[in-house]
């Protein structure tokens, strides 16, 4: 799967390759990934929720090895990241799901509002062929 290393933000974590990009995944006993603690979104620069979607840039690391791409959390077997470069456009509306939701077969209702912060293209790599338990070799 990958290095497993442990990183002073995230704790320990498996250096994860998705296509072009490497992530810090968090390693917890029973299970990969911490998951979002709450209804997660995908923000617009737009006021209807078209173009490219983003999220917060996500928890940092510092480790220079995944330094391109950013962990944001699991939701129904997918990893939801953000990759740079980092923006700071201002958002104008988002898309929400629950925790367990499917971002790429779930519908969201658009909705209007700003934000302001660090945004990074959303990206979702699907973890579901990855079965635990799992082993450090």
């Amino acid at each position: 799967m990958g290095s497993f290393t442990v990183d002073a933000t995230l704790g320990a974590a498996v250096i994860l390759e998705v296509p072009g990009l490497r992530i810090a995944l968090p390693v917890q006993s029973a299970r990969l990934g911490g998951d979002f603690v709450g209804p997660f979104r995908w923000w617009y620069a737009s006021n209807d929720c078209s173009g490219r979607p983003y999220m917060h840039s996500g928890q940092g690391s510092d480790l220079g090895t995944v330094a391109d791409g950013g962990y944001n959390g699991l939701s129904a077997g997918k990893l939801i990241y953000s990759v740079a470069p980092w923006v700071m456009t201002p958002m104008n509306s988002y898309r929400r799901w629950q925790l367990s939701d499917d971002p790429e077969n779930t519908p969201a209702p658009c909705t209007r509002e700003s934000a302001t912060g660090v945004w990074g293209e959303v990206r979702v790599f699907d973890m579901r062929g990855f079965i635990p338990p799992f082993h450090v070799e």
